[in-house]
């Protein structure tokens, strides 16, 4: 297997090259889960928190809280906690346990803040990151403020709002987790989800949270990428991304993962082919990893895949998802898939370095049969410049369909002559509605990366609309 290596277009270790929408097929991956780190025992009862003594920042942010339970006590506020990230915005961050014997889902928990004299300054509400809560399980919760407040002195979490569940909980089993501070401080928590029964699985919602060597919650979000639904047997990456203190001081020791997630009905198996994929990183350090995927359905689907990044051991370095270019995949159609919405891989130092191999595969519970209607139509006067960061393309669509169109998608991508490899591509959006026999501009921009030829390419250029 091939390692990534920096400012190179090269092709990697393949993992996969064609996968049925039920089979998740994953190699170099551990069959056994690993235990995933958990915190510290921590206090249940209220604890008072010293208020900061840096000097004053834009936002001054209050860090006395007030921990309260509600009801008949079933909902319980563990702990609170506020910090202020790299960007200046301050984040309260909690975590909320059921201490009942039923399940209770939209949890809403008020945070307000106030001046040193008591006035409220800022009310609003956070819910919990798992909608749904069984006897005894917790939920991280967390809200960004970024109103300016130079007057505030303390702040108060209630619980306010939630109601019964009812639902049939099942396990995902956790593996491969790695925890990832990027360049900014930023967290990231990836790891893979196992369905190890023999019944479907839908992951409703998923969540991580990191505390400090007293087990004092430090920071906390939902997740940023994940599969949805999970077959018996099936394995899908996840990644958690939040943001991290500015404080030098503030050290995370550990982290801990929830899940929130139920027994589903199967889902019919779709019949996609994915391609072997290529990787580069472009001219502003982002990474691509491209290739194209088959429709081999006899109906449109709405499709949404899932990538997921691992090093030697087996450990997921990180996950990202995209959609297709288009609203729908036709039958039998093939389109380009690009993706570079990753977390560490673009913004931790030296993860390139690490990876080693690479999944992809398609996320059932974001993909569906369509009833989406596209039709393509033509180009006229298209022209394209190339510089160090990439290509712009530009031209006219022109709507010879015999109707109106409107939602106009555009798409470029470009093959490698030799091996006809896909190996970049964009789209850019036309929202009015055209007439028929009408015309619009159209610019799309394409990344390439360092020594990129254009001689040794072709480009094709691809236009659908809807009916209005």
């Amino acid at each position: 297997m091939k390692p990534f290596h920096k400012s190179r277009f090269i092709r990697f270790s393949l993992i996969i090259s064609s996968i049925l929408f039920a089979c998740n097929l994953i190699s170099n991956v551990s069959s056994e889960p690993t235990a995933v780190p958990t915190p510290t025992d921590v206090p249940v009862q209220p604890t008072a928190v010293t208020a900061p003594t840096q000097a004053a920042e834009p936002t001054a942010v209050p860090t006395s809280q007030e921990q309260v339970t509600v009801g008949s006590g079933d909902l319980e506020m563990v702990m609170v906690n506020s910090f202020q990230d790299s960007f200046d915005t301050w984040n309260i961050v909690g975590l909320v346990k059921n201490n009942g014997n039923r399940f209770i889902d939209n949890i809403e928990i008020e945070v307000e803040i106030f001046d040193a004299d008591g006035n409220s300054l800022f009310v609003d509400i956070a819910y919990t990151d798992l909608y749904n809560l069984g006897p005894g399980e917790s939920t991280p919760f967390s809200m960004y403020i970024y109103e300016e407040m130079p007057n505030a002195d303390n702040y108060e979490a209630r619980i306010v709002g939630s109601s019964l569940g009812e639902l049939e909980r099942a396990v995902l089993d956790l593996t491969n987790t790695k925890m990832t501070i990027d360049d900014i401080g930023d967290i990231h928590i990836t790891g893979e989800m196992i369905n190890n029964g023999d019944r479907p699985i839908v992951m409703n919602s998923l969540a991580a949270a990191t505390f400090d060597e007293t087990g004092l919650i430090i920071t906390a979000d939902s997740y940023a990428v994940a599969v949805r639904y999970l077959d018996p047997g099936d394995v899908g990456p996840f990644r958690v991304t939040m943001s991290g203190s500015e404080d030098p001081e503030v050290v995370v020791d550990k982290f801990e993962i929830y899940v929130d997630a139920q027994f589903d009905e199967p889902i019919t198996p779709f019949n996609i082919i994915i391609s072997d994929a290529i990787y580069y990183l472009d001219n502003f350090d982002d990474l691509h990893l491209v290739g194209e995927v088959t429709n081999s359905d006899d109906i449109p689907l709405n499709l949404t895949l899932v990538a997921g990044i691992y090093d030697a051991a087996g450990l997921v370095l990180d996950a990202a998802s995209t959609t297709l270019s288009f609203g729908a995949i036709g039958a039998g159609e093939t389109l380009p898939y690009d993706f570079e919405f990753w977390g560490p891989m673009n913004y931790a130092p030296d993860m390139l370095d690490l990876a080693d191999s690479y999944t992809i595969q398609v996320d059932g519970y974001w993909t569906w049969d369509t009833t989406v209607e596209l039709i393509e139509i033509s180009t006229q006067n298209d022209a394209n410049t190339f510089d160090e960061f990439g290509g712009e393309f530009t031209g006219q669509i022109v709507n010879d369909s015999g109707g109106v169109l409107s939602y106009i998608t555009v798409l470029v991508y470009l093959r490698d002559l030799e091996t006809g490899q896909i190996i970049s591509s964009d789209y850019d959006f036309i929202f009015e509605e055209i007439p028929d026999g009408g015309v619009a501009d159209y610019t799309v921009y394409i990344s390439t990366y360092e020594g990129f030829d254009v001689n040794t390419t072709e480009y094709y250029i691809v236009v659908k609309g809807e009916r209005p």
